[in-house]
């Protein structure tokens, strides 16, 4: 039984404080994601990274440290093959110790003493002679002595330089700054966990940001701008982390997937890229990661209709689903470029032409059973458009699904049939290229991949730039509503059991929901529902929502609805005492008996997961969860219905 309130009316919102008049009920977060180490051999290297451009920094961190692995575990090593530069790893003694090799005092135990199983955020900063060390967002602990030079060597995270003395735990939002923050900009960080960069400063301060919230995959990517990503090694992502760690369900984010290996390679020995009288070579430009990562493709001086790059996928697709091709192109000497979906079989194709100057789509074709087919241009950071068209896979024996990529050497394109290129061209027809990526579904975002595809889905949020994710990418379906709660599949929220919430005889459950057929096959979406301890329930099964009631288990009474198509509804059930109904958009859809009571769990809420199990959890938008005890009129509903549906519009 919870703590003793007065009962009334008591809606509330997640995030922030309970809008109810009782306004305690706040929710707690568990939509962390973070990067757990065996303490063996697991890590995260980056590429060689300006650490900083003066022996002034700060580094920022969350971290959980399990039992287990050796007596000096690192954090962190900034040095070259143990040359100069600067670590923080643990000592017997459960303290950090910082070790600066230009110092000529060796190393500095800084406080205070950590708990195992205790998630720490950390603030380590140099303003060139002092490091001072915050914890929680507080003032810890300094050492002086200290001249710390500027790094600019790759960085290991969980392991020394040498791969040894590795960490054993979670770790989450990795940050580098070349400047020393101050005590309210590392407590501006703590308070606001989601936030990237504390007011006051500058966004070009920031040299590394890991989030460690891809949740798969061996990358982490960098969200400062500058294209350092991690190389993930070994290291497991593990869901439902809540605070210190920043939350997904209040960000914007991308989720994709990317069945292409080696993404960014573009080799030519690479059989998954295929060049005919064309070549490609790296580039000295700002790729729009950030990065230094992108290619020149080049074609060859010759006179011929056989001229192109051409994407292979050594994989098998399905026959009729819908793919989507993107690569990055930039102008360099031509204005002009074409992606052709094709399939030789029955002459199947669909192309699309780009222009690279003003970003638009200067012409398409199909012919044969191509189907579901469509093309994209978009900016990107730094000069770049991302191009791509979609097409539904037509399969035939012997014949491949092939994506070809031409330079169009002049003029403006226009085909009344499908042909390649057949005109002179030189060497100095060239375009750069950066980022291949072949998805199941329309335009998506761009996930970057090495040796592997990325055949699960990778949860990219929101970068620097407002509207983009980390990597520069548009942001797609994943962008929150007023107030939602936007839900990967692996997140949830809870309440606290109090007697506000242990409501025995009327009750009413309403959601605004954004449901998507294609998501997780059952969730609950508001929940007081335990093993052998129901309570209440609006639980998701693939198209089917249903509104449960429980009084002494087993005993159920429930109500459905089957839907026909994605997007935001309105969800209230109601249970007088009487009768259970069911609403939808404010017309009611259902009803049932009513069981004459609810039984009292005496255990927390649950909002977008139910049974107390991360197999249960919600794959979408959750916005205004609210509970009465008392059910609501049919007018009732209908009011809340039309005062929230400009806001949750599809």
């Amino acid at each position: 039984m919870g703590v003793t309130t007065t009962l009334i009316n008591k809606p509330f919102s997640p995030r922030g404080n309970d809008q109810s008049p009782l306004a305690y009920n706040r929710a707690k977060l568990y939509s962390g994601k973070a990067l757990d180490f065996d303490g063996v051999n697991d890590l995260i290297t980056t590429p060689n990274i300006s650490v900083q451009s003066s022996n002034v920094w700060t580094y920022t961190f969350n971290f959980y440290r399990e039992t287990g692995g050796g007596s000096y575990p690192y954090i962190f090593d900034a040095r070259s093959s143990g040359g100069d530069g600067y670590t923080l790893f643990f000592n017997p003694s459960n303290l950090f110790t910082f070790y600066d090799s230009e110092s000529g005092s060796g190393s500095r135990n800084i406080g205070p003493v950590y708990e195992f199983d205790k998630w720490y955020s950390i603030a380590l900063i140099s303003d060139g002679t002092n490091v001072s060390l915050y914890v929680n967002g507080v003032f810890a602990d300094s050492v002086s002595g200290f001249d710390s030079v500027a790094v600019s060597d790759s960085l290991y995270i969980a392991a020394r330089y040498s791969a040894s003395d590795f960490y054993t735990g979670q770790m989450a939002g990795f940050k580098i700054f070349n400047t020393a923050l101050t005590a309210a900009q590392v407590a501006d960080l703590y308070n606001n966990p989601e936030k990237v960069v504390p007011t006051g400063v500058d966004n070009t301060a920031l040299k590394l940001w890991l989030p460690m919230m891809e949740g798969a995959g061996t990358t982490a990517y960098d969200g400062s701008g500058n294209g350092n990503h991690g190389t993930i090694s070994g290291a497991t992502y593990v869901n439902g982390v809540g605070s210190p760690v920043a939350q997904s369900a209040v960000m914007d984010w991308n989720k994709t997937s990317n069945l292409l290996p080696e993404s960014n390679g573009f080799v030519e020995a690479d059989s998954n890229y295929v060049y005919t009288n064309s070549s490609e070579t790296e580039a000295t430009i700002t790729a729009p990661d950030g990065s230094t990562d992108a290619f020149e493709y080049i074609c060859d001086a010759v006179t011929t209709n056989n001229q192109f790059f051409r994407i292979n996928p050594n994989t098998t697709y399905t026959s009729g689903q819908v793919y989507t091709y993107s690569l990055f192109v930039k102008y360099n000497t031509k204005q002009f470029v074409k992606l052709a979906y094709m399939n030789y079989a029955g002459n199947n194709y669909f192309v699309a032409a780009f222009d690279l100057i003003n970003g638009t789509i200067t012409d398409t074709d199909s012919a044969g059973t191509a189907a579901n087919t469509s093309s994209f241009i978009e900016e990107a950071p730094n000069g770049w458009y991302r191009i791509g068209i979609s097409a539904a896979l037509v399969s035939s024996a012997g014949n491949a699904m092939n994506f070809e990529f031409n330079v169009i050497p002049s003029g403006t394109p226009t085909w009344s049939t499908y042909g390649r290129v057949n005109q002179t061209t030189t060497t100095s027809d060239k375009v750069y290229i950066y980022g291949a990526s072949l998805i199941e579904g329309e335009q998506g975002p761009y996930v970057h991949t090495e040796g592997t595809a990325q055949t699960s889905d990778v949860l990219l949020p929101q970068g620097l730039t407002s509207g983009r994710d980390i990597t520069g990418v548009n942001l797609f379906e994943n962008v929150r509503k007023q107030g939602a709660l936007n839900l990967d599949g692996n997140s949830w929220a809870e309440v606290h059991d109090n007697a506000s919430l242990d409501i025995t005889d009327a009750i009413t459950l309403e959601a605004w929901v954004y449901w998507d057929l294609n998501g997780k096959s059952a969730g609950g979406i508001m929940s007081k529902w335990f093993p052998s301890n129901w309570g209440f329930l609006f639980f998701t099964n693939a198209d089917t929502l249903t509104f449960y009631i429980s009084n002494v288990y087993p005993a159920t009474a429930s109500v459905s609805h089957t839907f026909t198509a994605n997007g935001w509804y309105h969800l209230v059930g109601t249970d007088d005492g009487t009768t259970i109904r069911l609403y939808i958009d404010g017309v009611q859809v259902g009803t049932t008996s009513s069981l004459g009571s609810i039984v009292d769990t005496g255990r927390e809420l649950e909002i977008g997961r139910y049974n107390d199990s991360v197999s249960n959890t919600y794959g979408d938008s959750i916005a205004q969860p609210r509970i009465y005890n008392r059910a609501l009129t049919a007018e009732e509903v209908q009011r809340n219905y039309n005062a929230g549906k400009n806001t949750y519009t599809n």
